[in-house]
């Protein structure tokens, strides 16, 4: 066994139902003695919520609702749910929607953009696990989010530390787990080792594979790279800004931006620019191999970024194609260890769509940074990360 076991008591049968009655029994003991998201924590949501966008989630085990809380401040909809009454009852006395579901049995509905499940799966044992793996990936969309962590380590073990009360936890190894994932219908997006204050935690990410015949193949066991990845039918790879697709590409893009932006306040970086060591520049690539999107990021130093160069192919606007890029992007600049991201757009009607979905990805606006000044043509966002 790995990590703290220390109270140990004798194993009893039916090793869930005796760990959500001690749930019950003790949930004033259990608050005592829990607390908010920590800094880990909070950045684990942050990306789930970058992941479902202002998608609608089903949280499983919502226990204090404290991940919710944090998920809606990111403009995600969130269901509650949990199978302890003691739960069900704080939350709904809060005002908070909250269904009754166990897990185990219950239908999960759907379909769902994403379903999260933080330190609730590792009461399940193995089979249990893989058998809501399956039907957690019939509950939610083609390239929906699952979120869940769980203790590392071998075997499982009872304790009764926190509570007072026994609880069974089940410890998993990542090979396992990625492959009961895979076998049930996911690819790793994520899968991160994280110390925990007594015991080590795998924190996860995994998108639902998608069930059409032009599902693409991918390496569900390759750990992730934040250089290129795959979002839906559509694949982000980093560009060395070389060849005539890019340079017609981008000359278009330069073209509509004088088109709409008054003279003075055009900021786009040319080809040159896009080409400098400091920014790295990344190509979305529809099914059949055309350049659909393109996005950069350009490093500012002392752990700032710029977003640059964001655009859509006209033909391909309002069809996620900037959203999933933007959401590489900030995977990106946090894979750098990046500490703030901001960018400069326009304030006009035509750009009121790309406003939008900068601050539906946790964007707000700012004062000009770097070496901008104030324009009223220009509207400057921030998001720290």
């Amino acid at each position: 066994m790995a990590g703290v076991h220390d109270q140990a008591v004798s194993t009893p049968d039916h090793d869930d139902d005796i760990t959500l009655a001690s749930y019950e029994a003790a949930v004033d003991r259990y608050l005592e003695h829990s607390f908010p998201p920590g800094p880990e924590m909070v950045r684990y949501l942050d990306r789930f919520a970058d992941l479902v966008g202002g998608g609608h989630v089903l949280e499983l085990g919502s226990g204090p609702g404290w991940d919710a809380l944090h998920l809606e401040a990111r403009g995600v909809r969130v269901t509650r749910s949990d199978a302890t009454h003691a739960f069900l009852t704080r939350l709904r006395a809060a005002g908070h929607h909250a269904r009754y579901l166990d897990m185990r049995t219950d239908d999960l509905g759907g379909p769902w953009d994403g379903l999260l499940a933080d330190a609730v799966l590792l009461h399940l044992d193995r089979t249990q696990l893989e058998e809501l793996l399956d039907r957690a990936r019939r509950a939610v969309t083609d390239d929906g989010v699952l979120g869940f962590t769980v203790k590392e380590g071998d075997g499982s073990a009872w304790t009764t530390v926190k509570l007072d009360q026994p609880r069974h936890f089940t410890y998993w190894r990542e090979p396992a787990l990625r492959d009961v994932l895979t076998r049930t219908g996911w690819t790793v997006r994520h899968l991160d080792h994280v110390a925990g204050r007594h015991e080590p935690w795998l924190y996860v990410f995994a998108l639902a594979c998608r069930t059409g015949a032009d599902q693409p193949a991918q390496d569900a066991t390759a750990r992730p790279s934040h250089s290129s990845g795959r979002y839906g039918s559509v694949r982000i790879d980093l560009h060395d800004v070389t060849g005539d697709e890019i340079e017609a590409f981008l000359a278009d893009h330069l073209c509509r931006m004088r088109d709409v932006t008054p003279p003075g306040s055009k900021h786009a970086l040319d080809l040159d620019a896009l080409r400098s060591a400091d920014v790295s520049f990344w190509v979305v690539r529809d099914h059949d191999g055309t350049i659909i999107g393109t996005g950069a990021l350009k490093d500012l130093g002392h752990g700032d970024g710029e977003i640059k160069s964001m655009r859509t192919a006209p033909n391909k606007v309002r069809g996620g194609v900037a959203s999933a890029l933007l959401q590489h992007l900030v995977e990106h600049a946090r894979g750098r260890g990046l500490t703030r991201l901001s960018l400069e757009t326009g304030s006009g009607p035509f750009l009121a769509p790309a406003r939008r979905l900068y601050e539906k990805h946790g964007f707000t606006r700012c004062p000009p940074f770097g070496d901008y000044d104030a324009d009223p043509n220009s509207t400057y966002y921030t998001r720290e990360l």
